[in-house]
């Protein structure tokens, strides 16, 4: 007769979970990359229940390559988060030739699960790297650049190299502990993994959005406006035609209100003015002197209190809906909409309602 153990109770939920993930998000490109860490996800957990449990005698260890092979996996998520083009680079499938080869060595198992502890924190490091970089380009390219930030990922790629790491700890000191400490250690390791991939498909299902990407070539442009500035490329001799470019810009987002398109991306800006990508990303840089986030939010702003004036000044009892004014000015959430106001009024929308005219 089997025992089973809380952690073969867990690795069950891990499997259904790993399933359920895989079917809700499978008619949808965008969380290829993240269904391939599902797959991979319950395969681990069904390995480590046949090999723990003995249900079945595989006679070799599986399991230890999968350390290798989680990693990249996670990695090519975060890059298909940040990405649009991602799906379409086969190279990628490269890094996962070292799990694939690490089956040849699994008769020294601690070996292998060494070099995936060690794998998995360079990838987890690679991931916050190339996230840090998607939020220093997004203000380029998104007005909604705060919601997509992606923080939350990055954040769970820091808890997840600590967990690599006290991981690592654990397997390097089992000879040494007694087993109901590491059988209660490796209950905590399971659990905390489990928590992190329910997450990540909490957030693919219930936010899609979240994971809309940036085009190779939105990238780039955002890019080479950062560095460009950094560098001192901006040249003081082009002002004029920068400043020139940007009221006419901002006559036709004015005139059009454009800012009040919720999503409003550089890409779309372009298409309604008929301007290029590039020159009028140089133009609000130059022209305004901040990125397009802080310029579409800026116009959306002042829309807001211009309304809020309005209502100030007819001294009207009519109960005032803050949120619907912020979402008919492009907004497109409460959280965004209150901080920016704050950050930039030093009070709430709330207060500002209220307070004196100076």
């Amino acid at each position: 007769m089997v025992n089973y153990s809380a952690s073969n109770f867990l690795q069950i939920a891990f499997i259904t979970l790993s399933i359920l993930g895989i079917a809700l998000l499978w008619a949808q490109n965008r969380f290829t990359a993240m269904r391939y860490l599902l797959g991979a996800t319950a395969l681990l957990m069904t390995f480590n229940f046949v090999e723990e449990t003995k249900v079945v005698n595989l006679g070799y260890l599986i399991t230890p390559s999968f350390s290798l092979l989680m990693g990249p996996l996670f990695f090519a998520v975060v890059a298909q988060l940040i990405s649009t083009n991602y799906q379409q680079q086969r190279k990628h499938w490269v890094h996962l030739v070292p799990a694939a080869i690490s089956l040849l060595f699994n008769h020294w198992p601690q070996w292998v699960l060494a070099a995936g502890t060690l794998s998995q924190i360079v990838y987890f490091s690679l991931s916050i790297k190339a996230l840090i970089r998607y939020q220093h380009i997004l203000p380029q390219n998104r007005s909604d650049a705060n919601k997509l930030r992606a923080d939350w990922v990055k954040r769970i790629l820091w808890v997840l190299v600590g967990v690599a790491l006290v991981d690592a700890v654990r397997h390097n000191l089992q000879p040494y502990l007694p087993i109901p400490l590491l059988l209660r250690w490796y209950l905590v390791m399971q659990l905390s993994y489990f928590l992190i991939i329910a997450l990540l498909v909490i957030r693919a299902v219930r936010e899609p959005q979240l994971f809309a990407g940036l085009t190779d070539g939105e990238q780039a442009l955002g890019l080479s406006v950062i560095e460009g500035c950094d560098k001192g490329k901006c040249k003081a001799d082009e002002t004029t035609q920068a400043d020139a470019l940007f009221k006419e810009l901002n006559k036709q987002v004015h005139s059009q209100q454009l800012y009040r398109l919720p999503r409003l991306s550089l890409r779309d800006l372009a298409q309604h003015t008929g301007l290029g990508e590039k020159d009028i990303s140089w133009a609000i840089n130059q022209g305004y002197g901040g990125n397009f986030n802080d310029y579409v939010n800026a116009q959306r702003l002042a829309d807001v209190v211009s309304q809020l004036d309005s209502v100030k000044e007819s001294n009207s009892n009519k109960k005032v809906r803050l949120l619907d004014i912020a979402l008919e000015a492009g907004f497109n959430s409460k959280s965004s909409f209150n901080s920016l106001f704050k950050r930039h009024l030093g009070m709430t929308p709330s207060q500002y309602l209220v307070a004196k005219p100076q």
